[in-house]
């Protein structure tokens, strides 16, 4: 496999995960909202653990897309 069309495949795997990732902080917004919900104690830490696995992954995959776009950048130059 070419490394151009790798960097591609890994561009499009980081959208796709950026776009669960928002789909999922976006529906976590709007269950926030139901008053019954947040005083069911077992829910809202499970929602609470839920969230700080998405927000490491968020950060590793931001980290990589920085990685993968200064690879790009020097292999350019």
């Amino acid at each position: 496999m070419n490394p151009k069309k790798n960097n591609r495949f890994e561009y499009m795997i980081i959208t796709i995960c950026g776009v669960f990732i928002i789909t999922y902080a976006m529906m976590v917004d709007k269950i926030m909202n139901f008053p019954e919900v947040m005083s069911s104690t077992p829910l809202k830490i499970l929602l609470t653990v839920f969230s700080c696995i998405v927000f490491i992954i968020t950060v590793c995959l931001t980290v990589r897309l920085f990685i993968l776009i200064h690879k790009d950048y020097v292999e350019r130059r």
